[in-house]
């Protein structure tokens, strides 16, 4: 099966071990996506550009489905963010989406903190308020609704 044509997993991780995690799979050959922001950090003495997960414990895997337990053996994994009793599934559009709109030229991306995650459905994917330079925009990952493609 060509790497196009596998499913994207939502994969759960241990608190602020998302980078390191994905940098694991990566290592041993998955195809991991982590999506990262450019924050602006205060410091009592400095102010700092810094990466940051898009979204907190949470990676997206490429990954065989008969291969999605191989995981478990890093550090730092959890478990498989599910939705009908199913591994939830992203499609390739959404991430494609994901990515060009986090290269795009803008620098700021800030994360709502008071909405972080707006949950309707109890999926804590489901929908973000994400404020981009002085607008609101909500980027919902619409594969949670309906996993089947």
């Amino acid at each position: 099966m060509a790497s196009q044509d596998l499913p994207w997993y939502v994969l759960y991780t241990k608190p602020r071990n998302e980078k390191k995690v994905a940098q694991r799979l990566s290592e041993a050959g998955y195809t991991v996506y982590c999506p990262l922001q450019k924050i602006r950090r205060q410091w009592s003495d400095r102010t700092k550009v810094v990466e940051e997960p898009l979204f907190k414990s949470y990676l997206f895997i490429q990954i065989e489905d008969h291969r999605r337990d191989e995981v478990f053996t890093f550090p730092g994994t959890v478990r498989y963010l599910f939705w009908l009793r199913r591994p939830a599934q992203v499609r390739q559009v959404e991430i494609n989406t994901i990515q060009k709109w986090l290269g795009s030229t803008t620098t700021r991306i800030w994360i709502y903190q008071t909405f972080d995650p707006v949950i309707s459905l109890g999926l804590p994917l489901e929908s973000f308020l994400v404020r981009r330079l002085y607008c609101w925009i909500a980027l919902n990952i619409r594969s949670l609704y309906n996993s089947k493609n």
